[in-house]
């Protein structure tokens, strides 16, 4: 029940996303990043393998600890 709750809070998150790319231009690109993004996670949430949901869990921890290290260098340095 709950994975099929939050695939269907996704699925309008996703809608969302689509209605505001269209009605502002200027979004679009955040939008679909965004719509990627939330589609990757439902995927993962729906992995029903725990071997490898633990393996995307770590990948996606992983990506989160380069994203912070990036940006703590990048404002660091003044770029952001």
């Amino acid at each position: 029940m709950i994975r099929e709750c939050v695939t269907l809070a996704g699925v309008i998150y996703l809608l969302i996303l689509v209605i505001q790319g269209l009605q502002e231009r200027a979004v679009m690109v955040h939008a679909a990043g965004a719509a990627v993004l939330l589609i990757a996670l439902i995927g993962v949430f729906r992995v029903s393998d725990k071997d490898r949901l633990k393996d995307y869990e770590m990948a996606a921890l992983g990506c989160c600890i380069l994203l912070f290290a990036g940006y703590a260098i990048l404002s660091a340095g003044g770029l952001v």
